[in-house]
């Protein structure tokens, strides 16, 4: 086969695309539209620009990094590389040559970018399979709270969301909270796959980097947060069990947070403010070859998600699976049942956030006797995913 992926995201980011790409390149024809990388750092990743690496080829996979503009770390400038992503696929778009068999949208933030894909499949006449990671308008009223879901500007996204979600020919979803939401639209329940987040490799076997020595606590029990530090992932809860936990003079435990965003400044800002220092431990975003050192250290997990995007299911939630160790969640509908399923978890009560964290402390021995050891294995192994995914792209060729 010979597939084409639109993606704003791809490697040297570090995105479940990535794989995807890179496994269907070992035995398919794959081409890769993305933006010039820089994510997180709002400048172009050392090495690419405007006039650098535009065109690359990496695990036999063929990049074309379209034309876009700096993230930078304000809402004028994120706005403008969306905008700049949409001008530039479509204007590629208008130009491709190439035949293709396929279309894959990997549909993360701003949903627009599904447009891409969709001009490109309609000009050759093929399927366009769009893969919901982020489902909008919902994920953008989660990050954004003033947004109003009566205002002129959330109908006018729900519009476009919807009617690309419409003219998608197929659709993989990375959460089942999707499914309702799309046969709501009037798509029909055949054209939806279930394609869940897989874990990696790396986590599952526990693979350490042995060059790498973490310096925390070895007298504390640690709590550890590893992803997007964003306003959705809800981190003020653990300001909030921290202060209560320094009134009650509790200095059990750290909480160990890894990775970047932007809810991260107010973050350190409000540990600061609160004086919570000897309760957190802030690391920037790892490699992910050193993050099993991480996950390996910690004790138990924090998860957390706004009540908003509660049909949906992080990667970040699968790969603590992996470990086997207790989860400390601030959950609701499907998330929280996959946590109970998975059987070592605490829901955090909304009015007593310290409470459940003291109870998972004092019975963590217990809490992880009762996890589901198979859980993981039997929902979420990375070959097994992309297996099934690739067989579902390679029917919906054949049955074109």
């Amino acid at each position: 086969m010979k597939i084409l992926i639109v993606t704003p995201r791809f490697y040297p980011e570090q995105f479940k695309i990535n794989d995807i790409a890179f496994h269907l390149a070992k035995s398919n024809d794959v081409d890769v539209i993305c933006n010039i990388p820089d994510y997180h750092i709002g400048k172009y990743y050392k090495g690419y620009g405007v006039f650098k690496k535009r065109k690359e080829k990496y695990n036999n996979t063929n990049i074309y990094r379209l034309f876009t503009i700096q993230r930078r770390h304000n809402l004028f400038s994120l706005g403008l590389s969306y905008i700049s992503f949409l001008f530039s696929g479509l204007t590629k778009a208008s130009f491709l040559k190439n035949k293709y068999d396929v279309v894959l949208n990997y549909q993360l933030s701003p949903v627009y970018i599904n447009y891409v894909g969709l001009k490109i499949a309609k000009k050759f006449h093929i399927p366009c399979i769009t893969y919901i990671l982020d489902y909008w308008p919902d994920s953008l009223c989660a990050a954004k709270k003033s947004i109003k879901k009566d205002s002129i500007f959330y109908k006018t996204v729900a519009k476009h969301s919807n009617k690309s979600y419409k003219q998608s020919d197929y659709i993989f979803i990375s959460s089942l909270g999707f499914k309702q939401k799309l046969t709501s639209l009037g798509i029909n329940d055949n054209k939806i796959f279930y394609m869940p987040n897989f874990g990696e490799d790396i986590f599952y076997k526990n693979i350490l980097n042995e060059q790498l020595n973490i310096s925390t606590p070895k007298n504390k029990f640690k709590i550890l947060y590893a992803g997007n530090i964003g306003l959705v992932q809800r981190l003020d809860v653990l300001i909030n069990i921290a202060m209560i936990a320094k009134k009650e003079n509790d200095n059990r435990f750290v909480f160990i947070v890894v990775g970047e965003g932007s809810y991260k400044e107010e973050l350190k800002a409000n540990i600061i403010k609160e004086n919570l220092e000897n309760y957190f431990i802030i690391y920037d975003e790892q490699p992910i070859i050193n993050m099993p050192n991480f996950y390996n250290d910690a004790d138990a997990f924090f998860f957390s998600l706004d009540k908003q995007l509660a049909f949906t299911t992080p990667a970040k939630l699968v790969t603590y699976f992996a470990y086997n160790k207790p989860i400390l969640a601030f959950a609701y509908d499907e998330c929280k049942d996959l946590i109970n399923e998975y059987g070592g978890g605490v829901i955090i009560d909304e009015n007593k956030p310290y409470q459940s964290c003291n109870y998972l402390i004092n019975n963590h021995v217990v809490i992880t006797s009762k996890i589901n050891k198979s859980f993981y294995k039997n929902n979420f192994v990375k070959n097994e995913v992309l297996d099934k995914l690739e067989k579902t792209i390679f029917s919906i060729v054949k049955n074109k």
